[in-house]
């Protein structure tokens, strides 16, 4: 990254043109990127010297710039308290996040119970065949209920992450999916 240094002003920052004039000539440079630093700088352009972009205290926030600091362009970053919107939508992201995270977590857990519904142990030898017919109905009723139950509740999760995303305008019709 370069900055177009122009009367010990920063002119503009980005990549380097394909040519440029010499300050001090007037003639064309082509193949900019290719020339040695001293043609570069006669041109106007110099590197930017990068910094580390230190870490945020809560409740602000950092903008990055490019100064002239003893005549090089450096990076720098100014720290900032939050605006009142800004601390709101940061609130509003970070409930959100956490709501994904327990929605997808929750649908995990469902998948895992409507893939493999349990099945008690049983010792061999201790139901006569009509109490294991039963005991194999009820364990397929319940099956069959969990896994009702859990598609109804993996579709109201869906629907409430929907919601959260902003895909409904009306929270009534997100209700009733």
């Amino acid at each position: 990254m370069y900055a177009l240094v122009l009367d010990n002003q920063i002119r503009s920052v980005g990549p380097l043109p394909g040519a440029a004039r010499r300050l001090d000539t007037g003639a064309w440079v082509l193949g900019l990127a290719d020339a040695d630093q001293a043609t570069q700088q006669a041109c106007g352009y110099y590197p930017v010297t990068l910094t580390t972009r230190p870490d945020p205290t809560p409740g602000t926030v950092q903008t990055r710039d490019i100064t002239l600091i003893d005549g090089v362009p450096t990076e720098t970053w100014t720290e900032r308290p939050l605006t009142a919107e800004e601390q709101e939508a940061a609130d509003r992201s970070t409930t959100a996040d956490a709501v994904d995270r327990a929605i997808v977590a929750a649908l995990a857990d469902l998948a895992a119970l409507v893939a493999a519904p349990a099945m008690p142990a049983v010792p061999a030898g201790t139901l006569t065949t009509a109490q294991l017919s039963n005991a194999l109905r009820a364990l397929r009723d319940e099956a069959q209920a969990t896994r009702a139950g859990a598609q109804r509740v993996a579709a109201t999760l869906a629907n409430t992450i929907r919601l959260v995303r902003g895909d409904f305008d009306d929270p009534v019709v997100a209700a009733r999916g």
